[in-house]
């Protein structure tokens, strides 16, 4: 599946703020691939060739939740005046894995006509949570 990386053509295609905040500009460690597609496509005034390397593969593979129970011993529940206890650790948003240049491929993603954009929102935050729970 592709997806246009809305973001990034805004950030650094013909219809961009000068390069401001693209990052071909001022990081030399950019890929070469991405140099030149700020510096040849606006100087041969080629707009559509600009939008088009935007496009880009959007295959991922994502560690979404995970959550641990861990057990405490009876005598510990008994101390606290309860039959069992437990103490839990979940997580969301572990990792993301995937090629594609964009924040999130999950994130602002928008069907315009028979192709999905990008329009840069805010990727998803890592989440944790603690719970204790007693058993009466």
């Amino acid at each position: 599946m592709t997806q246009r990386n809305e973001a990034g053509l805004e950030q650094c295609g013909v219809f961009g703020s000068l390069g401001t905040r693209c990052r071909a500009v001022w990081d030399p460690t950019t890929s070469l691939r991405d140099q030149a597609i700020y510096y040849v496509a606006p100087s041969t005034n080629v707009i559509r060739y600009s939008a088009q390397a935007y496009y880009e593969n959007v295959s991922w593979v994502r560690l979404n939740e995970l959550s641990v129970t861990l057990a405490m011993p009876t005598s510990l529940a008994r101390r606290l005046r309860a039959q069992s206890a437990s103490l839990s650790l979940m997580g969301r948003n572990f990792g993301l894995w995937s090629k594609y240049r964009g924040a999130d491929p999950e994130v602002n993603t928008d069907n315009v006509g028979n192709r999905l954009e990008d329009s840069g929102g805010v990727p998803q935050p890592r989440e944790w949570a603690f719970r204790f729970n007693l058993g009466y």
